[in-house]
Order: structure tokens, then C-alpha cells, then sequence
């Protein structure tokens, strides 16, 4: 009784996952951090006798004339044009390299380019920073450009090494499984919580994670769970 009570437990805690979205939205939020980053990194570089209060006003005037709504709006159609250009017709990226080249064949940093030229335009015809300021922006852009594209590669670099610690953990968790050892699961376990956030939400590792931590959660409740095999094929079906 108790070992169907834990299969329909199981099962009610799988649901259908939008990964074209959460990949979108993924993409959106680590991109957009990145090259925030580095336009704060390009301001210091590009002003070096400016006061970071001045940095902050000059970051905070770019931002009002459209900067971020500007990158997001390159980012979401890099990411669309890179995916139609790839041939990735289910929306999903299967992998971390396959959304690294949409997201460079998608034209990210030409359209962040022009973004960036909209933005020094407005600011020009505005007055709202001096024009000895949108003189050294412009004549900086080139270097800009080069450390958005920089940054954004290391951000991807990253995610694969993550994903590879991921993958490793993953399979110590089944093998420790295997071995009905808790200690080793809950380490493994700790191991999956602080990487799964840091990588593109790919189908079978958001698969595999989830799994995870439904048996996770009946192992917690379960002082007498049995570590039957059962378990893991049900998991494995159910996220098919």
C-alpha cells in the first residue's frame, strides 16, 4: 500500500513544462545581465575622470532614453531570427552550444549596436549629457561592442561548465541511488540545487532534476522508502 501511495504521489508531482519559454526567459534575464555589466564596465573605462555618482546619472539618462528596453529587444529577436535561422522549428534549444550560435547568427550584437546608436542620437539632440560625453560614447562603442560580445561568450562558457558538473552530479546521485545510500544523495543533491540555476533550461536535465527531487522529496517523508527501481522508470516515463 505504501509503495502505491508513494507512485501516486509521484506521478501527481510531474506537470508539463513550456521549455521555449523558460529558455526565452532565461536567455533574456543572464544576456541582459551581461551586458549591463559590461556597459557599466565600458561608462568607467570610457570616463575614467568621471565620479561614479556621474557614471550612475550618465548610466541612469542612457536607460531613460531606451537602453535596456533597446537590449531586450535585441536579445528577444536574436533569439528568434537565430532560431528560424538554425532550423530549430519546436522552439527548443537542445543544447547550451545550439543557443550560443542562434543567439550569435541572430545578430545580437549588431542589434545591440544600432540600440546603442538610437540611444547616443536621443541623448545628442536631447542635450541631456554633454556633448564632449556622447563624443567619447560614440568613439568607445567599437570597445564596447567587443566586451558585450566577450562577456557573452563567457557567460556560455560558464553554463557548459556547469552543465558538466550537473551531468556528473546527476549520475553520482543515481549510482548512490543505487547503493541506497542517503548521505551520498543528499550531498549530490545539495551539489544539483546550487547548479541548476546557472545553465539554459535544457529538457532532459530539467527532466532529470525534477525526478530527482520528487524522489528526494519521498525519500524526506518516507523514513522506510525502499530505493525500488520502480521509482526511477516512473520518473523516467513520466517525463517523456
Amino acid at each position: 500500500m505504501e509503495i502505491i501511495n508513494n507512485l501516486k504521489e509521484l506521478g501527481n508531482n510531474f506537470k508539463e513544462i513550456n521549455f521555449s519559454e523558460l529558455q526565452n526567459k532565461f536567455l533574456q534575464s543572464n544576456i541582459g545581465k551581461v551586458v549591463d555589466y559590461a556597459v557599466d564596465e565600458g561608462l568607467r573605462y570610457l570616463l575614467p575622470d568621471f565620479l561614479e555618482d556621474e557614471i550612475i546619472d550618465v548610466k541612469n539618462t542612457c536607460v531613460s532614453e531606451g537602453l535596456n528596453e533597446g537590449v531586450k529587444k535585441a536579445i528577444e529577436n536574436a533569439i528568434d531570427l537565430g532560431k528560424s535561422t538554425l532550423g530549430i522549428f519546436t522552439g527548443n534549444f537542445e543544447n547550451i552550444n545550439q543557443a550560443q550560435k542562434a543567439i550569435k547568427e541572430g545578430g545580437i550584437i549588431d542589434a545591440i549596436s544600432d540600440t546603442i546608436d538610437d540611444v547616443l542620437s536621443s541623448l545628442t539632440k536631447s542635450e541631456k549629457i554633454p556633448k564632449s560625453v556622447a563624443k567619447v560614447l560614440k568613439s568607445g562603442k567599437k570597445q564596447l561592442l567587443n566586451n558585450i560580445e566577450k562577456n557573452i561568450k563567457n557567460e556560455f562558457y560558464n553554463e557548459n561548465n556547469s552543465l558538466k558538473k550537473l551531468e556528473k552530479c546527476i549520475d553520482n546521485w543515481k549510482e548512490y541511488y543505487s547503493k541506497k545510500d542517503l548521505s551520498g544523495l543528499k550531498k549530490e543533491f545539495t551539489k544539483i540545487k546550487k547548479e541548476e540555476n546557472n545553465i539554459l533550461p535544457i529538457e532532459n536535465i530539467v527532466n532529470n532534476i525534477n525526478m530527482i527531487k520528487n524522489i528526494h522529496d519521498l525519500i524526506k517523508n518516507n523514513p522506510e522508502f525502499d530505493f525500488d527501481n520502480m521509482y526511477l522508470e516512473l520518473s523516467e516515463k513520466l517525463n517523456k
